[in-house]
């Protein structure tokens, strides 16, 4: 049983920073190749994407340490919002398909938990 728990404990730990990483290099990416981005609104500039990327890590911050023993709830609760944004936050292919995308914001978007095509 300690087993598990100490399994559990890692993965809950473990999984969030691969995810952080993976969501910043998918932002920065999108960031640094907007104007490469077929269809953006002209409106999404580079800060605004990084404040994005901030604002929505902030949230799964606050739910991961939320969740700690004490606030579960809640903390789940952030964490299903952070989730929610992380998969909301490729939005920008409903303005164009994948295959107008080059092969590094594909790839880029797959390894941060979303299907690529």
């Amino acid at each position: 049983m300690a087993t598990q728990r100490k399994s559990l404990a890692t993965s809950l730990v473990v999984w969030p920073v691969i995810y952080l990483v993976a969501s910043l290099v998918h932002f920065v990416q999108n960031a640094q190749f907007r104007p490469n981005c077929p269809n953006l609104p002209a409106s999404w500039t580079r800060t605004g994407v990084y404040y994005a990327w901030l604002g929505m890590t902030t949230v799964g911050m606050c739910g991961y340490v939320l969740g700690r023993p004490g606030h579960l709830r809640v903390g789940l609760i952030f964490l299903m919002i952070y989730c929610l944004l992380g998969l909301e936050s490729l939005g920008h292919y409903v303005f164009a398909p994948m295959v107008d995308h080059t092969w590094a914001m594909n790839f880029s978007a797959r390894f941060n938990g979303h299907p690529a095509g």
